[in-house]
């Protein structure tokens, strides 16, 4: 099923980050933090289970074809992979991405993918909001630690310093970060194939 993205931080706010870290590419963010009665709530290790969920986001007026966001049985480095694409300009409003469900009150402390296709500084990437809709952070696929695995497939796994704050959030640093909400965005322009995305110690390789 496709859902509808939730991209609430607007692109020129990431630029300039981009700009100030002494980074390049387009970006976009999100929301995180736990509030309210769920305030507090933190998941432990052993309970931990994600989902990918693909979405797309194509604002009113806009554009864009191709624009895909699925899980392919056939197209990961082993079994299925989340295909993501945006067939338009990076500068028009749409984007292909993928919820992650599970992810609500826990503490971060692995965060990554493995890829082939398109990889840059803001694209894709993984949208982390402590505080609903107004802080968190955003972490592109050119940044981390990146390591070949041959037949175009590349892992990353991000550090804490390549986690950029938005909305106020203080530097980021994993076994200390509570998450709110996740979601991984695609909306420059390009194609990219994910696999075993990988969260704390668990890997999402299917919807």
């Amino acid at each position: 099923m496709t859902r509808t993205l939730r991209v609430a931080v607007p692109a020129f706010l990431i630029m300039l980050a981009l700009i100030l870290a002494g980074s390049l590419g387009a970006v976009n963010a999100k929301k995180s933090h736990a509030e309210g009665d769920r305030q507090g709530e933190v998941h432990t290790e052993a309970a931990e289970t994600f989902k990918a969920i693909p979405s797309t986001f194509l604002d009113v007026g806009a554009e864009c074809s191709p624009l895909t966001a699925k899980w392919n049985k056939k197209a990961g480095l082993k079994k299925s992979g989340l295909i993501l694409e945006k067939g338009c300009t990076t500068g028009t409003s749409a984007a292909a991405g993928a919820d992650i469900d599970g992810e609500h009150g826990i503490v971060l402390t692995q965060l990554g993918f493995d890829y082939n296709g398109y990889c840059e500084a803001g694209a894709p990437r993984f949208n982390v909001y402590t505080e609903a809709f107004t802080a968190g952070y955003f972490v592109g696929c050119a940044s981390g630690t990146h390591t070949d695995l041959g037949n175009g497939w590349t892992r990353v796994r991000f550090r804490e310093e390549d986690f950029l704050p938005f909305g106020g959030a203080e530097p980021f640093r994993y076994s200390n970060t509570v998450v709110d909400e996740m979601e991984i965005i695609l909306d420059e322009e390009g194609r990219v194939v994910l696999d075993n995305i990988a969260i704390n110690s668990y890997q999402i390789d299917k919807k």
